[in-house]
């Protein structure tokens, strides 16, 4: 997807220039049992949908999706009807996808090779020598026949092996551990079949729910199911390996077994379907860090040839959007006939790498969280209102190829960053702390005014100036929704806000950033959110759809 999009989106910028693209598969491929990947955030989403002009295809070949949905672990895992349910009854303004993998791609590289890129597909990459008078590509297709490319720019889209990577012993430690199983199986999964509680069937209209990335939780895990437009569905187990280990999940069976012990109803909806299962796949401490992306060299890396950081959140395709977006301006520029380019080079994959590091914290040590369903809807709330509100809208708005954007807007990014860092710190904190086991409550994270406008927001375009002020009004939007947990959750533990380490605004403090820091927490936002504390126990039900 990487690759192909890059293509896509190079072509559309400058139809002049001449475009190859190098696919190890052949086309077409194997339909859902083919990547993992299958779904999108709201950034990755807008790339496919209003970048590369894909809204056909999503909405007439892929699936709607219907937001996050968690369920928090309760009375042992057996009637998901009991669970603290949270996640969305209705769409919100931007719109995000489930994508089945393999009928993307074939889409991807019928209009790719329809608009004038070579498409060489069962080919590899055997060997790459770079040089600033040109690069050349050695390839052999799956025949063993060979042939030669030239190019002046080369895009390392290749995946986890790296190519590019790996020559230039670029391979850096991500800061993040994480471990991961999952297969595809034929047939839809309704989530309703998960509970016979007619209440809890009426808060989501019928049929709605499955449209969700779900996630059965616990310490340490979650479990994805995900629903494919062929009619089929991709399981997964995710594990913080310090709390799960690795070789408890490497295989379908020990799978299944462990499903059993965590997630016993999801076990017993995988011994009924053994035989629909399409393929299995695992991955071992997938994160990945770079040491360059971008290169005056004329070579740069986009999707998991570069970095990547967890499937939680669905990041993936916001990384090769961003990626993608800054390689297409840095190529165009070069073929105009730009010059200098070296410090613009520069700047984009330091930024580049600085965005990827920020986003680690949300995944970094945060699995012993999903314990905890307090202070995981917390997170939740509070990972939206930090991504909506800075890398989302500029993303969308490719603000990372304005130069004067990303001046403009360093300073709020390092702010955010700053308390974003120390807000995940006090939530993992606050879940070690939090004895409570809620149970039978739904959380509608649509019903949140704060989540609905920054949402609505992603949608109207915005550049220069306006992108900027945007997004300062965004982060200080966020300091007010940090204040408002903390003071909610020190109410609910008992813990004043001077008890160090659980404050994180003492961390501006002392990088001397001015802090918003209300000990009180802002009294509007906090009867928006008081549906998080589940303080009285009673059951917060919207009205049945």
């Amino acid at each position: 997807m990487a690759g192909l999009t890059l293509a896509l989106q190079l072509g559309r910028a400058n139809p002049a220039l001449k475009i190859a693209v190098v696919e190890r598969n052949r086309h077409p491929c194997r339909e859902a049992a083919f990547k993992v990947g299958e779904s999108t955030a709201e950034l990755g989403a807008s790339y496919l949908r209003d970048f590369l002009k894909l809204e056909d295809h999503l909405n007439g070949q892929e699936l709607i999706k219907l937001g996050l949905r968690f369920f928090f672990s309760a009375d042992g895992n057996r009637d998901l009807g009991r669970r603290v349910e949270f996640g969305l009854s209705t769409h919100l303004s931007s719109r995000t996808y489930q994508l089945d993998r393999g009928r993307l791609e074939n889409e991807l590289a019928r209009r790719v090779a329809a608009e004038g890129a070579e498409f060489i597909d069962g080919t590899r990459v055997v060997d790459w020598s770079g040089a600033l008078d040109g690069h050349r590509l050695e390839l052999e297709d799956d025949r063993g026949a060979r042939r030669s490319l030239t190019a002046r720019w080369v895009a390392d889209a290749s995946g986890r092996p790296g190519l590019i990577k790996r020559r230039l012993g670029l391979e850096e430690p991500a800061g993040h551990a994480g471990s991961a199983s999952w297969w595809r199986v034929e047939g839809n999964i309704e989530l309703e079949e998960f509970s016979a509680d007619h209440a809890w069937r009426l808060r989501v209209k019928d049929g709605w729910r499955r449209l969700s990335t779900n996630h059965l939780m616990g310490p340490g895990y979650w479990f994805w199911l995900i629903p494919l437009a062929s009619d089929c569905t991709s399981l997964g187990i995710v594990v913080d390996p310090s709390l799960h280990r690795f070789d408890e999940i490497n295989t379908l069976d020990r799978s299944i077994d462990w499903l059993a012990r965590h997630e016993p109803q999801a076990a017993e909806l995988m011994e009924d379907r053994r035989d629909r299962v399409l393929d299995f796949r695992v991955l071992r401490d997938y994160p990945k860090g770079c040491k360059r992306v971008f290169s005056p060299d004329r070579w740069c890396m986009t999707g998991e040839s570069g970095v990547f950081l967890d499937p939680f959140y669905s990041p993936g395709t916001d990384f090769i959007a961003l990626a993608n977006t800054l390689i297409t301006d840095l190529v165009v520029r070069d073929f105009n006939g730009e010059r200098k380019l070296n410090d613009r080079i520069e700047r984009y994959n330091r930024w580049f790498l600085t965005t990827f590091m920020a986003a680690r914290v949300l995944f970094a040590e945060q699995y012993s969280v999903m314990g905890s369903a307090r202070a995981m809807a917390a997170k939740g709330i509070w990972d939206f209102i930090r991504y909506w509100g800075s890398i989302a809208m500029l993303g969308m708005n490719r603000g990372q190829v304005d130069l004067e954007v990303t001046t403009g807007t360093a300073s709020d990014f390092h702010r955010l960053n700053v308390l974003d860092r120390n807000m995940q710190r006090f939530l993992r904190e606050w879940a070690a702390l939090d004895a409570t086991r809620p149970e039978d409550t739904f959380i509608d994270y649509g019903t949140f005014p704060v989540v609905t406008q920054l949402n609505a927001a992603l949608v109207k375009p915005r550049a220069g100036g306006e992108l900027v002020d945007a997004i300062e009004s965004n982060v200080q939007v966020a300091e007010r929704v940090a204040s408002t947990i903390m003071a909610r959750a020190f109410r609910a533990t008992g813990i004043t806000p001077r008890q160090e380490p659980l404050d994180p605004f003492t961390a501006l403090l002392s990088e001397g950033l001015p802090g918003r820091w209300d000990r009180a927490g802002d009294e509007e936002l906090d009867s928006m959110l008081s549906s998080l504390w589940l303080d009285d126990g009673v059951l917060r039900q919207p009205a049945p759809v």
